[in-house]
């Protein structure tokens, strides 16, 4: 028997037992992943957050989904995404924010999940923000799997106009050509107007793969009007819960579609995250840290998985099983009747790096043990059985200057722009505080989590023993990137701390951490928030993990590292290819 018809079997048996009246289909199941950016850990409403106003995703969790609660992603966006498609890990597939004018993203010498899908005869589709590669016209997602896609290249532009400062260009790309025809409309809005549509267009006989990675809630923080809070007046979080709103409704959108058109029971739908909250916008409440560190806060996200496929004993229920986003490769690939393994010559001869994905579909399914017992976050930090390690500092310092490649696009005072939406950015001379860090996107990491080092730049990771200071320019705004490179020394010290409930309005309390030998170990199955520093009490198994990150980092692999574009090597510079598609942006290398 097919590993599809052994899955329908297991289905039909499960929701038997949960008391289901289910019909057996023909049709293989659909598969639909929503991708919120940057949404803080306490941001909706399930969460008990008196601010949120997220109707519909509050009642998919509560009604109709299974939180997933120990659900973990990179520390920030292109290598999320890229591990989500790939199967991969980050540091086996892509741990740098590289924009579409520099070779990143996936290897094109690997098998997107969304190949895998559409060899199955699954129509694919993704909306929203691709940011996983875009250097040559063979990491399209028209031409890695996806017969419709919609969305911008790379990791950040104005909801609005689609301009990107970083490249000094438009972003938004249709399936073969740059798409000119959205000046004006707001980017969430055309991507769940296509989602929309594509699943009312495609008949039922047709299973679907729909990839919906919303902008919201990234910054610039913009949204439309209506979803201002008037109570959230003169707060700093009233944009950013603006966007959340959004999101939701967005969301909504898709759900109701999905029931309307008959595809509801027969679809697992997921909602993830793709890091923690950012400084100055998303609260991560309770957990320690924000996006751009490998703390709970930014790299343990607002997970769940619903759909007409979930059982009904699981829902509005959740699991703590260890899920890494790059596991639901394996996961649709097995509910596809596909291979969850990439085969492809590159693999097997060991030049790109296999997957590591893990199916967990029975976690989901019927509340089974996790297959995944560690997860290694990053070179940096290793999760295994309950414990945390976090060695020689909690960002991977060597990216840290690829932090800036989402791009930094506005350059205003703070007030109220054109659309009447109060926006907070910050100014070029970098002055520093609650409403406009957002702006820096932990670039440089706000005073109020790192200590100021005398004498250097007043952002910054420091160590008792050296520091090295290194200056970039990012982008062509004139903000001024300084980042540190630790030295190993006996104690390193970081100010990283937990954002409360009212987050930015509130501040983090400054904490100073003490790393013995450079390492810190915490026991999160007993302290999920990361508030003890346990290495005395579990030297031992502080040592085994410190040998395992290391042979896991020896493993590090990043796309577009070695210059492989295949066939692509037909190349023209940034110029010509902002002159050629006029202003708008698109890959710099074809195939002839």
């Amino acid at each position: 028997m097919t590993t599809i018809g052994v899955l329908v079997l297991s289905l039909l048996a499960a929701a038997a037992t949960c008391g289901m009246v289910v019909q057996a289909s023909t049709v293989k199941p659909s598969l639909v992943f929503v991708l919120a950016d940057d949404l803080g850990h306490f941001t909706l409403g399930y969460d008990n957050n008196p601010n949120a106003t997220t109707p519909n995703l509050d009642r998919v969790v509560k009604h109709e989904g299974l939180r997933l609660t120990n659900h973990y992603v990179y520390q920030y966006c292109s290598p999320t995404r890229s591990s989500f498609l790939s199967g991969r890990l980050p540091l086996h597939v892509n741990t740098k924010n590289h924009p579409s004018t520099e070779n990143g993203g996936v290897d094109l010498r690997m098998t997107l999940l969304s190949e895998k899908l559409t060899a199955q005869g699954y129509e694919s589709a993704v909306f929203g923000k691709w940011h996983a590669g875009a250097y040559t016209y063979g990491h399209l997602p028209v031409n890695r799997g996806f017969s419709q896609s919609l969305g911008y290249l790379n990791g950040m532009e104005d909801h609005y106009t689609h301009y990107f400062g970083m490249i000094k260009g438009y972003d938004m790309w249709g399936n073969h050509s740059v798409a000119q025809n959205y000046q004006g409309v707001y980017g969430g809005d055309i991507y769940r107007k296509h989602a929309v549509e594509f699943l009312e267009n495609t008949p039922l006989s047709k299973p679907v793969f729909l990839y919906v990675p919303f902008q919201v809630t990234h910054a610039p923080l913009e949204a439309p009007a209506q979803y201002f809070d008037p109570a959230l007046n003169k707060t700093k979080r009233q944009p950013y819960y603006a966007m959340a709103s959004f999101l939701d409704a967005g969301f909504g959108d898709i759900v109701d579609t999905l029931k309307s058109t008959g595809r509801w029971n027969n679809t697992l739908l997921v909602f993830s995250a793709d890091n923690g909250g950012p400084t100055g916008s998303g609260s991560n409440y309770p957990l320690r840290g924000f996006k751009y560190d490998d703390y709970q806060g930014g790299v343990k996200v607002t997970a769940f998985a619903s759909g007409g496929l979930l059982p009904a004993a699981m829902r509005g229920g959740f699991t703590p099983g260890y899920i890494h986003i790059c596991d639901w490769y394996a996961t649709f690939s097995k509910l596809a009747g596909a291979s969850p393994d990439d085969d492809t010559e590159a693999v097997r001869n060991g030049i790109v790096p296999a997957t590591d994905s893990l199916d967990v579909g029975p976690v989901v399914f019927s509340n089974a043990s996790s297959p995944r017992t560690e997860v290694p976050i990053s070179v940096n930090t290793l999760i295994q059985d309950g414990f945390k390690l976090m060695n020689g500092g909690t960002v991977d310092v060597s990216t840290r200057g690829d932090q800036c490649r989402e791009g930094f696009i506005l350059n205003k005072p703070q007030g109220v722009n054109q659309r009447g939406l109060r926006t907070s950015c910050c100014n070029s001379q970098l002055e520093i505080g609650a409403s406009c860090a957002w702006c820096l996107e932990q670039v440089a990491t706000p005073p109020l989590f790192f200590q100021k080092p005398k004498k250097h730049s007043h952002h910054g990771i420091f160590s008792s023993n050296k520091i090295h200071s290194l200056s970039s320019v990012c982008g062509a705004w004139g903000f001024v990137l300084w980042t540190f490179s630790l030295s190993r020394s006996p104690h390193i010290f970081f100010q990283i701390g937990w954002s409360p409930p009212s987050y930015p309005d509130k501040p983090v309390a400054k904490v100073k951490q003490n790393c013995p030998d450079g390492a810190c170990l915490f026991h999160l199955a007993t302290d999920p928030n990361e508030r003890t520093e346990v290495s005395s009490q579990y030297a031992h198994i502080k040592k085994q993990m410190l040998a395992q990150l290391e042979k896991i980092a020896k493993t590090a692999f990043q796309s577009g590292a070695d210059g492989y574009v295949g066939n692509y090597t037909h190349c023209v510079n940034k110029a010509t290819m902002l002159k050629k598609h006029d202003g708008y942006i698109a890959p710099l290398c074809n195939d002839s």
